[in-house]
């Protein structure tokens, strides 16, 4: 099926299911797919519908485009407002319990087990992981991950600058040694 054409039968779907009140049970059945597959992508055309209002076009832009009604548009981009506002609160409430839960270990270790963290995410992060990757695997939130990333990178950097200091240091030492045996 050209991907026109299947963009044309997946707002069928919509069509069918939010104008005419058809049951994705019998969508399925007509079009030969599986129930799942048909609720699949009623979700990601709802939320392509809604990506696109987000992104400025107008209800009757967008109506025209898909061939369903201006006020069926309107009530898909309500419920996934809805849904889209659920999501932001689930995650941030997890992100919330993934914070306490990291404070309260950090209260509960030692130094040393705390480094031993820090260097293990710096590692892993270096080595490619994600921030989401680090914080589903070490089950801390994501500004904690942040956090102690950039604590790494802070002893990194006061290392670096210690040499420094101290290799310019030798330096003074063996210029001011050199100027001694040559007067």
């Amino acid at each position: 099926m050209r991907p026109k054409a299947k963009s044309n039968r997946n707002y069928e779907f919509i069509r069918r299911h939010h104008e005419g009140g058809e049951s994705l049970k019998n969508i399925a059945e007509a079009f030969g797919i599986s129930y799942g597959r048909v609720s699949d992508i009623m979700q990601d055309y709802r939320k392509r519908i809604f990506q696109r209002e987000q992104n400025g076009e107008s209800l009757k832009e967008i109506a025209d485009n898909c061939g369903i009604s201006e006020p069926v548009i309107s009530k898909i981009i309500q419920m996934e407002a809805l849904r889209d506002k659920e999501r932001r609160a689930r995650d941030e409430e997890m992100e919330a319990a993934r914070a306490a839960s990291f404070d309260e270990y950090h209260n509960e270790c030692s130094d040393r087990e705390y480094t031993a963290a820090k260097e293990g995410i710096y590692e892993a992060f270096r080595s490619g992981m994600s921030i989401d990757e680090l914080s589903e695997d070490y089950m801390l939130s994501h500004e904690t991950v942040l956090r102690l990333i950039e604590d790494s990178l802070v002893s990194i950097v006061c290392k670096i600058e210690a040499d420094l200091t101290a290799a310019l240091q030798f330096v003074k030492e063996n210029l001011a040694m050199i100027d001694r045996t040559e007067r």
